[in-house]
């Protein structure tokens, strides 16, 4: 039995063979033995020089901070330090921040009308609580732009919700890394 790739399968396990027909189809098999089978749904081809800038940072990646960096395993007191604390600013900027965050307020409400995340959730500050622990908002997860993220994975296939990182980003991305 031969398997194709055609990029539309539910996976070898679930398909079957048809009678009469002695092949099946596989999302996961290499469509350059069938040059007209490209889907638009393929991945882009992978750029050499690209994958191997990306390994490299990956490897620096994985060694860590150095052990002299400020960086590596902070202590608490050298985050906290860090840390814009309401309360610890003068009253001017806590104006300010209140007035930003009333801005924010408006925008996300505006944007929650018309079906949209808002931008940002709060001003970048940090409250001490009256237990002496931290609260603090995170800009994560607020707005999610599928149209804008891109995706570098061997074998990741296009779709309505994500991009393919193609190969023209690769190639420009090859000299930054």
């Amino acid at each position: 039995m031969r398997w194709k790739a055609a990029g539309d399968c539910c996976g070898p396990r679930a398909c079957t063979p048809f009678p009469g027909r002695n092949t099946l189809t596989s999302p996961t098999a290499n469509t350059a033995d069938r040059p007209d089978a490209k889907s638009p749904l393929s991945g882009p081809e992978i750029v050499p020089d690209f994958e191997a800038a990306l390994t490299r940072l990956c490897a620096i990646a994985r060694r860590g901070q150095r052990v002299d960096s400020p960086l590596y395993n902070p202590s608490e007191e050298w985050i906290v330090a860090r840390m814009p604390i309401f309360q610890d600013l003068p009253a001017q900027q806590q104006s300010e921040l209140l007035a930003e965050a009333q801005a924010l307020e408006s925008e996300a409400a505006e944007a929650n009308a018309a079906g949209r995340a808002s931008s940002k959730v709060w001003p970048e500050t940090v409250f001490r609580l009256d237990n002496g622990g931290l609260a603090f908002f995170s800009q994560l997860g607020v707005v999610r732009r599928p149209d804008l993220t891109q995706y570098f994975v061997e074998g990741f296939t296009r779709n309505r919700d994500a991009l393919a990182f193609s190969e023209d980003n690769q190639r420009l991305f090859t000299d930054g890394i």
